[in-house]
């Protein structure tokens, strides 16, 4: 199974995007806006996937500090995965 997160940043249209794929059946759902930050989820950078025992963040970080937006996504994604473990779940990036 493939678990994609796409681009919708109408600035930068086609430019990002992440692919995650798994042995069917092991994986519960996806998220695709696991940030929760809509500025930063649109960009298609961050998917999370819950593979029962464990959930799975795959990333493509920002290269360049473009405006804050690297710190801001990185801090963004460390806020998710401490939810994440304060739910008890392993996570693994």
């Amino acid at each position: 199974e493939s678990f994609w997160c796409c681009n919708t940043d109408q600035k930068s249209k086609g430019m990002n995007g992440v692919c995650t794929f798994a042995k069917k059946g092991t994986v519960v759902c996806a998220n695709a806006a696991p940030l929760g930050r809509p500025e930063l989820d649109k960009q298609g950078r961050c998917i999370m996937t819950d593979h029962k025992s464990f959930v799975l963040f795959n990333v493509y970080v920002p290269c360049t500090n473009n405006g804050n937006n690297k710190i801001e996504f990185l801090e963004a994604l460390s806020a998710a995965m401490t939810a994440e473990r304060e739910k008890g779940r392993h996570v693994i990036l």
